[in-house]
């Protein structure tokens, strides 16, 4: 980790006083300012690490304890992969193996089954590399604090589940597979059993695809909601834990399971 220099903060208060200058002079803007629209906008992003700013070798030596404590608790291997498991569209072995660990691990912990899991595509931030994991690995893979709820679908919420499929495109699923035809129509496999349109569904899923996160409305059609208080991030580093110690040799599936 490369040291960076603090910029100086300023009290509170002349805060607060810089903040409300700032409301005063906003608020005794423009009459019309209503009828302006932004036309465009450009995002950039500035690194600050060494290279824009030169190292403090006060402030290195302060924090390279800390700093090096960190790194090898985050460079510790947890497990092995016999070759780079990456996501892709519409399908990819990532697409594939993060919910089949965490459906896995639910399995084995959770008095509730879940039927199948289901997580969002932009959720799976990093490609995990062949040979050894670390957890800092897992840290980019996933770096949210997402929690693993089961939720009970009812029957109208798992059509509208394959309508947002059949719109949205791919995403990671686990002991499911649907097969799509012309204008939305489908064939649907859970657990290896054909889908029953009249029943309801235990799926694993994460608290913010829950509340409707990537437009996935169709979670608050639930009769049940389970609250694991297991972090995604958690259940991974069991899953690696379990497989390395047992020397299980790890199976990822590369099989496509929703099909257009």
């Amino acid at each position: 980790m490369k040291p960076t220099k603090f910029i100086k903060s300023y009290p509170l208060r002349f805060k607060g006083l810089l903040f409300g200058a700032f409301l005063s002079l906003a608020s005794c803007g423009a009459p019309d300012a209503e009828k302006y629209e932004l036309s465009s906008s450009e995002l950039s992003y500035i690194a600050i690490d060494s290279r824009v700013l030169p190292a403090d070798s006060v402030m290195d030596l302060m924090i390279a304890p800390y700093r090096d404590s960190l790194n090898k608790e985050m460079n510790q291997v947890i497990g092995t992969l016999p070759f780079a498991v990456d996501k892709g569209e519409p399908s990819g072995p990532l697409n594939n193996f993060v919910p089949d660990m965490l459906l896995e691990e639910a399995t084995r912990n959770l008095s509730v089954k879940p039927d199948f899991c289901l997580l969002n595509y932009g959720g799976l931030r990093y490609s995990l590399p062949q040979g050894n994991i670390t957890r800092n690995d897992v840290f980019q893979l996933m770096p949210f604090e997402n929690e693993l709820v089961v939720v009970k679908v009812n029957p109208q919420g798992m059509k509208m589940l394959f309508e947002y499929l059949y719109n949205e495109g791919t995403q990671p699923v686990s002991a499911l597979m649907v097969k799509f035809g012309k204008e939305g129509s489908y064939t649907a496999k859970v657990a290896g059993k054909p889908w029953n349109p009249k029943a309801s569904y235990y799926i694993l899923t994460n608290d913010y695809l829950l509340k409707g996160g990537d437009q996935m409305n169709f979670f608050a059609l639930n009769d049940t909601v389970i609250h694991t208080n297991i972090l995604i991030r958690d259940a991974i580093f069991q899953y690696f834990s379990i497989h390395q110690s047992d020397n299980k040799i790890l199976k990822i599936d590369t099989l496509q399971r929703i099909f257009y």
